[in-house]
C-alpha cells in the first residue's frame, strides 16, 4: 500500500505487517494538523491522503466534514471524495460536489 502525504511517500506492508498500524495513525495525524493550515495546497493534499487510507482514517471524519466549508474550491472537493473513501456520510458533502452543476444551471447555491 502506498501512502503518499504532504509529499512524503512511503510504501508500507498491508494491515497486520508490523509497524503499519503505527505509521498510519502517525500520517493521519499529520494530515489531520495539515488541513488546519494555512498553505492550500497542503489542505488540499492532506484531504487526498486522507481518502487514500480509506477506513484506516476514519478518525478524521469531523476534520473532513469541517473542510467542506474551506475557501478552496479544491479543498472542498478533495474532503468530498475523502469522506466518501474513508464511510463517512456523503450527505455534508452534496452541497460541494453538486456546486459545479447547480452555477452552470444558473441556480443560487445558499
Amino acid at each position: 500500500l502506498r501512502l503518499e502525504c504532504l509529499g512524503q511517500d512511503r510504501v508500507v506492508g498491508g494491515l497486520g505487517q508490523p509497524g503499519f498500524e503505527r505509521t498510519l495513525l502517525i500520517r493521519r495525524e499529520r494530515a489531520v494538523e495539515a488541513l488546519k493550515g494555512p498553505d492550500a495546497k497542503a489542505r488540499a493534499e492532506a484531504a487526498r491522503a486522507l481518502g487514500v487510507m480509506g477506513e484506516g482514517a476514519r478518525a478524521a471524519l469531523p476534520a473532513l466534514v469541517e473542510v467542506l466549508r474551506d475557501s478552496d474550491g479544491l479543498v472542498r472537493v478533495r474532503a468530498a471524495v475523502a469522506l466518501g473513501r474513508v464511510g463517512g456520510s456523503w450527505e455534508p458533502a452534496l452541497p460541494v460536489l453538486l456546486a459545479p452543476w447547480m452555477i452552470a444551471a444558473g441556480a443560487t447555491l445558499v
